[in-house]
């Protein structure tokens, strides 16, 4: 297995165990990069444009409604439940590739063998943020942990070769 195969690996397998960014993060950007309340008063020229913290809008609610102010904040919500199911985790994955398994396994085990190179490699390849944070978390130098995930390649090339 040649190190560009191996690092394509070892990518597929960071995408595929990895940290996923949060959905709202895809989310398209608002026109113009405006805020809402400068959008709204687009709409309304010559109306100026409110903002009412909650603790106002429960006070408006329990004098309309007569309840007292801690009963008067309802949530509205969809039900997402479905009888006899049970929501997935937000780590598990439904389909994974065989391939990104296999790399999972080696790893695996390298953690098994040194416990500290295995977690350099998974920070690596599953962690979002830069070679210094990820470094700064191990307590090492940037150098010092590229030449650790160096070693951790290096182990994970020999054992996927078998």
């Amino acid at each position: 297995m040649s190190p560009d195969q191996l690092e394509i690996l070892l990518r597929l397998w960071g995408a595929a165990y990895g940290e996923h960014r949060p959905r709202e993060w895809d989310e398209p950007s608002s026109p113009g990069g405006m805020s809402p309340l400068a959008r709204a008063a687009e709409f309304a020229p010559g109306r100026k444009v409110r903002r009412l913290d909650a603790a106002y809008r429960r006070a408006c609610r329990a004098v309309r409604g007569g309840r007292p102010e801690w009963a008067s904040d309802p949530v509205r919500f969809t039900e997402t439940r479905v009888a006899g199911s049970r929501a997935p985790t937000g780590g598990a994955r439904s389909v994974l590739n065989p391939e990104a398994s296999r790399v999972e396994a080696a790893v695996l085990r390298l953690q098994r063998v040194d416990d500290t190179l295995g977690q350099i490699v998974r920070a690596e390849y599953c962690r979002r943020g830069g070679q210094g944070d990820k470094a700064r978390a191990f307590e090492m130098g940037r150098g010092q942990f590229r030449e650790a995930v160096a070693e951790g390649r290096g182990w994970l090339r020999r054992e996927l070769a078998s």
